[in-house]
């Protein structure tokens, strides 16, 4: 009798030991996450931060993203190691809608996010010309969370670019004549205060840049590449940024990226 209940007294010390073990003491963290902070628009690649730090596509928060009509999200390091997921909300300032999931992101450590799934339309809202606010919301394995604030950011229309053609092999001479580079602005509500064409090498590293400061006065551009040192021989991308007006801040939170081009350096 005595062994025996030492037997089943062993079996259950067993059964709680292995409960214990099978549950993660991180779900018992009831503690709300650090509040996430976002990033806004920063500037254009090729400005310069308030910080001093040079702007690119990786590092100038909110913005438009050259490949589609898209919006990249951006936020500082998480300062919670106990984060299960990231979800990631949008809506629509100017409907006032409810916000909406857009997607949830399992590993906690990523710090942005594209939004590929901006709809064509949603009611009177489009991709283009609507203010779109995002915030994120840290949940960590007990199920507790914290909301970002919102950043906002619109989308206005992409420029399209005309001169050269997409892979055509030129000398710098070319590259110097007039109307080397052209592109046209598509005219939108909401203007382009400035437009830059910038060059990339082959590994998207910046070479050379040129500012339209007056692009609201006409819709078709042309420039040439006026740098005295020529191009070496190779592969280079380029493309147009577009910067809105200020919003009711005093921010530029609204632009757009054209597609990229190509072209080769024979000479």
């Amino acid at each position: 009798m005595f062994r025996k209940v030492v037997f089943v007294l062993v079996l259950g010390l067993v059964a709680l030991l292995l409960a214990c073990a099978a549950t993660d003491p991180r779900e018992n963290d009831r503690t709300p996450p650090i509040k996430p902070v976002m990033i806004g628009h920063l500037g254009t690649f090729g400005d310069i931060s308030y910080t001093g730090v040079s702007l690119t596509d990786d590092n100038n928060g909110i913005d438009a993203v050259s490949e589609g009509n898209w919006i990249r999200i951006q936020w500082e390091d998480l300062l919670d190691t106990n984060i299960e997921m990231i979800e990631v909300y949008r809506f629509d300032n100017d409907t006032r809608e409810v916000p909406r999931l857009v997607t949830v992101i399992r590993e906690w450590r990523n710090t942005e996010f594209i939004d590929r799934l901006l709809p064509a339309t949603i009611g009177n809202s489009s991709a283009i010309e609507t203010d779109w606010h995002y915030f994120i919301r840290a949940i960590n394995h007990a199920g507790t969370y914290t909301d970002s604030d919102t950043v906002n950011f619109r989308l206005i229309e992409k420029p399209v670019l005309s001169n050269p053609p997409d892979g055509r092999e030129l000398t710098n001479a070319e590259l110097r004549a007039p109307g080397a580079f052209s592109w046209r602005n598509m005219g939108t509500s909401t203007p382009s205060t400035r437009m830059r064409l910038l060059i990339f090498d082959e590994n998207m590293n910046l070479v050379w840049r040129h500012d339209e400061l007056h692009a609201t006065e006409t819709a078709v551009f042309n420039t040439n590449f006026y740098r005295p040192q020529s191009l070496p021989a190779g592969t280079y991308h380029w493309r147009v940024d577009s910067r809105g007006n200020v919003d009711h801040n005093g921010i530029h939170s609204s632009g757009s990226k054209s597609m990229m081009r190509s072209f080769r350096i024979v000479n």
